[in-house]
């Protein structure tokens, strides 16, 4: 819901927190990354629970697709900008976060726990609503694991979402690879 008396023109674009990527993204980066939510604020750092990629977007957290990220990361063009930064390792949960405005295609370094504050306000607190049924809820995950469990098996829905997982990695890397590499020094 908008405030009837404030101008769209008068509301300012939200800084993201940290660092600045001084880097085109490629598009979709997020999904590419296997973020498949709404929010327009997601972060993605490097578990060493599950030795996995898990993006954050405030109020929800999951797995995403390591090999994406890390082929982002270790590109050439992107290497370099992001060096310093400690996404976290199979040892290490690390203290940075890469955080991605879907909506202006931009990205930030930032600390946990600063990436952490900014994601969650970006959803609003509703206040003044019934406690939660948790009957209620519990039923609902009760039935669609049913239902999920009842669906049949599509080996070709997996093989489509694959095709699809590959496509978006030869796309993020093709868009990388036509950009201009920065600038760190000479080159030998």
């Amino acid at each position: 819901m908008t405030c009837p008396s404030a101008h769209p023109s008068a509301v300012p674009e939200p800084e993201l927190p940290g660092a600045l990527v001084p880097l085109a993204l490629p598009p979709e980066l997020a999904e590419a990354f296997g973020y498949s939510g709404s929010a327009r604020f997601v972060a993605f750092h490097w578990s060493p629970c599950g030795d996995d990629l898990v993006w954050d977007d405030g109020r929800d957290t999951g797995s995403g697709h390591g090999w994406a990220f890390l082929t982002f990361k270790r590109h050439r063009a992107v290497a370099p900008l992001v060096s310093a930064a400690d996404f976290g390792t199979s040892e290490t949960d690390g203290t940075d976060r890469l955080v991605l405005d879907r909506a202006t295609n931009r990205a930030s370094v930032a600390s946990a726990a600063t990436a952490r504050a900014f994601l969650s306000a970006q959803h609003p607190t509703v206040l003044g609503l019934p406690a939660c049924d948790f009957a209620a809820v519990r039923a609902a995950i009760r039935d669609a694991l049913d239902e999920q469990r009842a669906a049949p098996f599509d080996p070709g829905a997996v093989e489509r979402l694959l095709d699809e997982r590959r496509a978006r990695l030869v796309q993020m890397v093709a868009f990388l690879d036509a950009h201009a590499v920065p600038a760190v020094g000479p080159t030998p």
